[in-house]
């Protein structure tokens, strides 16, 4: 079981109800799981030594109804070999994020969907939306706090600050505004003002939506200035930010005629605050999606070397392709490939030297992670 919180899957559940580059060396390191057993684990976060997850292992899926799920955020510290359960309602919390020693999440247990913090170090945790509409998705960097939120009739971008209590509305276009992330003053999300969604259409397919025009947006809180970050009339999607630097999902590139969508041609690019100035990351012909970036460093998922990975019909069916996590320097222009295992390796995240994603090869969701500077 896995929710995607940024993803071409995740977004497009929203609308519908929604010759090889560089040749990557091969990372030496060793990967450590930081969960292992009979139950699934995703949405990884990182911030210095500790990491955070959504947890199903006391999950009851029985019930078609999500709110008695019971999915809880956990948290493992990577210096002192510890986890800890963070949540214990027994309701669904997913998609954690985290700073410094503050965890943000969504939250199901009012019946509706809000946003809840967990401070590690005072052991409180707080309720930050009440509104009686869903907010879906934090991300928290300093003392603010931002999410997509449906309480206008369509999905907008909110934003909290923690010191002064005060709560934020930052878009107000009548169209869909999702998966925001927060660095410094700049916010970033994903955008559908200028798209052109094709109307209901039994005969729709999803390529016929994936042509629509979806653009990265930003605002910045100094200066109250909204800025349209792509203008390529494709779909880019699922930002990402470090620093001066925003990285995305963008499909300008892809070929979307083949009904197998691993054959698509997805990339990553990334936008510069400071010179202006956009560049395409990945340039091999398969897809690389879901990018996460920390200093000079880009990771990602990558569908280079998908194959049948497993002939047991009993198998997941999610096991019938292979993923990996890459990495890009952006200084040294140079590309890795981080994981190599035959099954499939998603969501990467990123802090430091340190990357943890979500693997596959147990026959669950687990987390993983490695320390690029060589130690784990």
């Amino acid at each position: 079981m896995i929710i995607k919180k940024t993803a071409i899957i995740c977004f497009l559940s929203i609308l519908l109800v929604v010759i090889t580059g560089n040749v990557a060396a091969q990372t030496e390191g060793n990967e450590t799981p930081v969960t292992m057993g009979e139950s699934d684990q995703n949405d990884p976060a990182i911030y210095a030594d500790t990491i955070v997850w959504t947890d199903w292992s006391t999950a009851n899926n029985s019930s078609d109804e999500l709110i008695v799920w019971n999915a809880d955020i956990y948290m493992y510290n990577t210096s002192l070999g510890e986890e800890v359960q963070i949540t214990s309602n027994e309701s669904v919390q997913i998609g954690p994020s985290i700073y410094e020693d503050r965890i943000v999440w969504t939250d199901i247990r009012n019946g509706n969907a809000d946003i809840y913090m967990y401070n590690i170090t005072s052991g409180e945790e707080t309720q930050l939306t009440d509104n009686e509409s869903d907010q879906w998705y934090p991300a928290i960097h300093g003392d603010r706090v931002v999410w997509e939120d449906i309480r206008n009739g369509n999905a907008d971008i909110y934003m909290y600050n923690i010191t002064s209590g005060e709560e934020i509305q930052i878009t107000s276009n009548e169209s869909l505004q999702i998966d925001p992330v927060i660095y410094g003053d700049i916010i970033t999300w994903t955008d559908t003002r200028n798209a052109n969604i094709p109307e209901d259409d039994p005969d729709l397919k999803l390529q016929d939506l994936l042509r629509s025009n979806v653009d990265i947006y930003m605002y910045n809180l100094s200066s109250g200035e909204e800025t349209q970050v792509t203008t390529n009339e494709s779909w880019q999607e699922g930002p990402a930010i470090h620093g001066d630097r925003i990285v995305w999902t963008d499909m300008r590139n892809a070929n979307l005629t083949p009904d197998d969508w691993m054959q698509w041609n997805v990339d990553i690019y990334m936008y510069n605050l400071t010179s202006g100035e956009e560049t395409q990351v990945t340039t091999d012909e398969s897809n690389q999606l879901l990018p996460a970036i920390y200093g000079d460093r880009i990771v990602w998922e990558d569908y280079r070397n998908h194959a049948a990975s497993s002939t047991d019909m009993n198998t997941t069916l999610v096991m019938q392709w292979n993923s990996d996590i890459y990495s890009y320097n952006i200084s040294s222009q140079e590309e890795e490939q981080i994981t190599s295992d035959p099954f499939p390796q998603e969501y990467p995240a990123i802090y430091e030297d340190t990357v943890v994603w979500v693997d596959m090869r147990s026959g669950y969701f687990d987390i993983y992670m490695i320390d690029l500077a060589g130690e784990t």
